[in-house]
């Protein structure tokens, strides 16, 4: 039969004798027929080799076809029982073998919980009656088609909703998951809104935190001491004619071969550091937090040998008990001025002038005799500049020097 070429531009072609095939183009035909006036009829769009093997699996199709074009100088009567003639007995040649075969096939089609329930039902239903015609002559019972597609439903609460309703017919079950999917997508809307609602919120909130926190460095609001620009400019540019308060780099580093000691503190016992390099005494901002003690304000600096440098909210006024000392032989409580420090660990630091003034440390002076090696003599209390030796200390310990606790 001669077709128009344009025509044939805008019609399926069926070009493999394969199940999958066969599904593709009749779906296309059909969507092709659903838009021509006069459409070509099916079996003229089917390559020569896959009609003869189709011939030879439908030994009917040879007479059908011979029926077909025994008048080709006039239309067949009806075109449209011709086609519906056709693809029927090609639909029974790629149907399941059996009922396990169809049911099998039912298993490959599901709905996706991903994305929009009500789209993924859409195409999950047209694939599943698509099936369903496919089954034609071995088609399972009612009961079995229904109970599959409720189990192709991958969204747990849709599905357990659509069991539930317990419908009889394939149609019903249909409808019923339509119903149930819309009401399920509106429920992960609207906790999905919520969701966003709250991350929101908790960002504004961590926001507002932020900007009522106060830097530690510099004291004012909105930013922390690790992103304070001023700290920043100070340490890379230095603070020209600021005095500080010197802490040893021991407590920087968090060395775990530091000396440590033992004071009573409004009825604790309490550790504490020996820092021969520290010019004063210094307490953590969370220990002075812990035992409710009242700080003086006295906002001065506090450098660490690292260079890094700190704001110190100011001073507390406390007694401390420091037990028997080895010095005197007696029990020994001090009045203490300690500097507050955010941050601190340990969470005390005794510095130089409260070691030697309580005899915890013995403080030695290296001399070189003849021998050449360093001897260690030990100094009156008056001979010593206390300001120079903190400075010192450190360097004083490098060049052979001890500092020898009791």
């Amino acid at each position: 039969m001669h077709l128009p070429e344009t025509k044939l531009n805008n019609a399926p072609f069926l070009r493999k004798a394969t199940t999958k095939s066969w599904y593709t183009f009749r779906q296309d035909y059909e969507q092709y027929a659903a838009r021509e006036a006069d459409p070509i009829v099916a079996f003229d769009l089917i390559e020569t080799q896959v009609l003869e093997v189709l011939k030879i699996r439908i030994p009917e199709l040879e007479g059908f076809l011979e029926y077909a074009n025994e008048t080709p100088d006039e239309e067949p009567a009806d075109t449209s029982e011709l086609n519906e003639a056709f693809i029927t007995m090609v639909d029974e040649l790629m149907q399941p073998l059996d009922e396990v075969d169809a049911l099998d096939r039912f298993k490959d089609l599901s709905c996706g919980s991903e994305g929009n329930l009500i789209d993924n039902m859409a195409a999950y239903a047209l694939a599943y009656k698509r099936q369903v015609r496919n089954c034609c002559k071995v088609r399972p019972t009612e009961k079995l088609i229904v109970d599959a597609f409720v189990a192709g439903i991958r969204y747990g609460r849709l599905k357990e909703r659509v069991n539930a309703k317990k419908a009889k017919t394939l149609d019903e079950t249909i409808a019923e998951a339509f119903i149930q999917a819309t009401e399920a997508e509106k429920a992960r809307r609207e906790h999905q809104r919520v969701e966003r609602e709250s991350a929101t919120s908790a960002t504004m909130t961590k926001a507002k935190e932020k900007s009522e926190t106060a830097c530690e460095y510099c004291q004012r609001k909105g930013h922390t001491a690790d992103t304070c620009w001023k700290r920043k400019r100070d340490e890379r540019e230095g603070v020209k004619g600021q005095k500080y308060v010197h802490l040893n780099a021991l407590v920087a580093e968090d060395r775990d071969n530091r000396p440590i000691g033992e004071v009573g503190i409004l009825g604790r016992v309490l550790a504490f550091l020996y820092d021969t390099g520290a010019s004063t005494d210094f307490i953590s901002q969370s220990l002075v937090k812990e035992l409710g003690l009242v700080v003086e304000p006295d906002h001065a600096k506090v450098k660490l040998a690292t260079g890094t440098i700190y704001n110190s909210p100011g001073i507390v006024k406390l007694s401390a008990d420091f037990g028997v000392l080895p010095s005197t032989g007696r029990r020994t409580q001090a009045a203490l001025n300690l500097r507050v420090l955010p941050g601190l660990k340990p969470t005390l630091v005794m510095g130089i002038s409260t070691l030697s003034a309580l005899g915890l440390i013995t403080i030695v002076n290296p001399t070189m005799e003849n021998s050449g090696e360093p001897h260690f003599a030990e100094l009156d209390e008056d001979e010593v500049d206390e300001t120079l030796f903190t400075l010192a200390v450190c360097r004083m310990a490098a060049e052979n020097g001890e500092i020898h606790l009791p």
